[in-house]
């Protein structure tokens, strides 16, 4: 009998407000997170849950989000010529996953 490993993540997002796209970006980062099934956390509406994850670390998590944002901004009309601004950046995006 296997017994499959499954952690819960945390995810807390917060665009650099500087940045030209902010506000889109961070449409696209809660578009991606209701997609996932992340819930937000009743306490702190900036904090995302997802539960029930299998074999996974922190920086597949990040990959698969920002993924998810790319897809998101290639279906918006206003974006999907530069889809690839709104892909979370190392050092650029203040994104924590624990």
């Amino acid at each position: 009998m296997f017994v499959n490993e499954t952690k819960s993540y945390y995810v807390m997002y917060n665009p650099v407000e500087s940045s030209k796209n902010a506000a889109k970006k961070k449409e696209f980062f809660e578009k991606a997170m209701e997609h996932l099934g992340a819930e937000k956390v009743s306490v702190c509406n900036s904090v995302w849950a997802i539960n029930n994850v299998m074999y996974s670390s922190s920086n597949d998590v990040a990959d698969i989000i920002g993924s998810e944002m790319i897809r998101f901004a290639s279906q918006d009309n206003a974006t999907k010529d530069n889809k690839n601004d709104f892909d979370l950046k190392k050092g650029e995006d203040n994104l924590l996953i624990s």
